[in-house]
């Protein structure tokens, strides 16, 4: 078995997509979270990391249904 080891450098988040871009273990957000993901404002699903974590911005623009899932996914994110 190989170990594999990886480092991510965010920098000021000016340029990464919280949403879209990749995170290490997890992928985008928009596929690890589908139904959260779902729920967000158009405007927020493409915020910056930056803009997205300015006072919590981005658990404000959950604009969908809450369902369980939505919930969930909320939680893990």
């Amino acid at each position: 078995m190989n170990a594999v080891s990886m480092s991510v450098v965010l920098g000021d988040g000016c340029s990464a997509k919280m949403w879209t871009d990749s995170w290490p273990s997890v992928g985008p957000l928009c596929f690890f979270a589908l139904d959260l993901f779902a729920a967000m404002s158009r405007a927020g699903k493409r915020r910056t990391i930056k803009d997205a974590m300015f006072q919590h911005r981005w658990a404000r623009e959950v604009v969908g249904e809450l369902t369980t899932q939505v919930l969930c996914q909320y939680l893990r994110v």
